[in-house]
């Protein structure tokens, strides 16, 4: 499943690294300012076309745009799971958080402060 709030992230990211404005890049792509816009911010869905143009406008594969990079990666996914937990109910983020209490007890944490 696409996480599309993370994939606009990365968007952004890759676009602000190319020193492009949302404007420029959807001149490239052949949009409107607004709709890249609405994809970094995750406001909407983007066409398999559309994703496709970006990627190669900002000169990164599909992979980089969609999947976790090493830099991502040394966070240990907190920006991921912060995203999903801000998803949840107030149900379902009372009932994570039980279940993380009790890996807590059953699995204390290390030295390291990582996450």
């Amino acid at each position: 499943m696409i996480n599309y709030t993370l994939l606009g992230k990365r968007i952004k990211k890759y676009r602000r690294k190319q020193g492009l404005t949302q404007a420029e890049l959807a001149e490239i792509v052949g949009v409107s300012p607004n709709h890249i816009s609405k994809i970094e911010t995750a406001s909407t869905k983007l066409s398999l076309e559309v994703f496709v143009g970006i990627a190669d406008a900002l000169k990164v594969s599909a992979d980089q745009l969609l999947l976790r990079d090493p830099a991502e990666s040394s966070s240990n996914g907190g920006e991921e799971l912060y995203e999903l937990f801000n998803g949840c109910t107030a149900e379902a983020k009372m009932f994570i958080i039980d279940i993380l209490e009790g890996l807590n007890a059953l699995f204390p944490a290390t030295q390291s402060t990582d996450f």
